[in-house]
């Protein structure tokens, strides 16, 4: 539900197809949450495009080692949970 409605999101507001940064993000947002459900192919298809509209996005990078199963998405969210933050 959240990877479509970033999405629609991008769709309805094409601010964001103008800012690389912010689509850089929603990108890399998708990336890890084809790679949390276990879509390692559509994961890996995003991870490039967040790195080819931002290399720095950090998203794109937690996103991989997930993707190719060499960590699992859960122990990737647990550190940034127990600060109150989100992927």
């Amino acid at each position: 539900t959240i990877i479509e409605a970033l999405d629609y999101m991008v769709d309805k507001f094409p601010q964001f197809q103008a800012d690389r940064g912010a689509l850089a993000r929603i990108r890399g947002q998708q990336a890890f949450g084809h790679a949390a459900l276990g879509e390692r192919r559509r994961s890996l298809g995003k991870v490039w495009e967040t790195m080819r509209l931002n290399p720095a996005e950090p998203r794109a990078w937690v996103a991989l080692p997930v993707a190719v199963g060499l960590v699992k998405a859960d122990t990737v969210m647990g550190a940034p949970h127990r600060r109150g933050h989100g992927i």
